[in-house]
């Protein structure tokens, strides 16, 4: 899977199979291809909840790196922008 963003974040809350990560974003978003994409450009501090099987492994404090890959990015724009926008021309 070809990643399209990369971003450091702290562990805040692990829980069954998922695990809650506070990311910062940077200066960088401005300059990066996938801004638009990701999300995380339009705030300074976000918290993500990450699926992961090994969620024992991690506890709160933790350093650790969020990969998006492009087919997610592109499958959350679509739930996100393009289902809420086509749904109601569907109801008519």
């Amino acid at each position: 899977m070809e990643t399209i963003a990369s971003h450091p974040g702290t562990v805040t809350a692990v829980k069954e199979g998922v695990v809650d990560v506070q990311i910062v974003s940077f200066g960088a978003c401005s300059s990066c291809e996938a801004q638009h994409k990701c999300g995380f450009a339009d705030q300074k501090d976000k918290t993500v909840t990450v699926k992961c099987s090994d969620w024992q492994n991690f506890k709160e404090g933790d350093h650790v790196v969020v990969n998006i890959n492009k087919n997610l990015g592109l499958l959350s724009v679509l739930i996100a922008y393009v289902l809420p926008s086509v749904a109601p021309i569907l109801a008519i």
